[in-house]
């Protein structure tokens, strides 16, 4: 090997080194944003909803490297919670629109879209504007990993996308709390 590609190496490496140092990952994956530690605590606080165990799946499914489906799971359970949190308010939400099914979340499930569930919840007052575009953000997110195209998610973006979700229940559940 030449001397010079020597030194390029050797530069790169202790740079290598340096920027791993200053950024202070201690995860798989020296480069996540995200780590995985950082997300369990997040997702531990979800541990008495029925949602804990999807968003389980979805960190089991990042440290695996199946970003996409770790997406998607962790969106499962997003809704999951707020299907259950609409059937808790089926009668404020059938005081705003119709053909709302009564305290069935099997039925609200095989009739109802995520999309069309957030918007319902939003003019019931279950959720505010914010609330509101923040989950339809995650959806798009979820939509793009549940059918990809070119651009694939990384270990960062999906657990970044994991404590996202994660704080929407936290934040809706707060806000609920709130009100009582």
């Amino acid at each position: 090997m030449n001397r010079q590609v020597k030194e390029a190496l050797e530069k790169a490496w202790d740079f290598q080194q340096i920027a791993e140092e200053l950024f202070g990952a201690h995860e798989s994956n020296l480069h996540a944003a995200h780590t995985n530690s950082e997300t369990r605590q997040k997702v531990d606080q979800l541990k008495e909803h029925a949602s804990y165990g999807s968003f389980l799946q979805a960190l089991a499914c990042a440290e695996i490297q199946q970003f996409q489906a770790a997406i998607v799971i962790a969106w499962i359970g997003v809704m999951d919670f707020l299907q259950h949190l609409a059937c808790k308010h089926s009668s404020r939400i059938r005081e705003k629109t119709t053909g709302f099914p009564n305290n069935d979340i099997e039925a609200l499930r095989n009739k109802i879209t995520d999309a069309d569930l957030i918007n319902i919840l939003t003019k019931s007052d279950l959720l505010t504007n914010q609330r509101t575009k923040n989950l339809k953000g995650l959806l798009n997110d979820r939509n793009g990993a549940a059918h990809p195209s070119d651009a694939l998610p990384t270990q960062s973006i999906a657990l970044g996308a994991i404590q996202k979700m994660a704080n929407e229940i936290i934040a809706i559940e707060k806000r609920e709390a709130n009100q009582a």
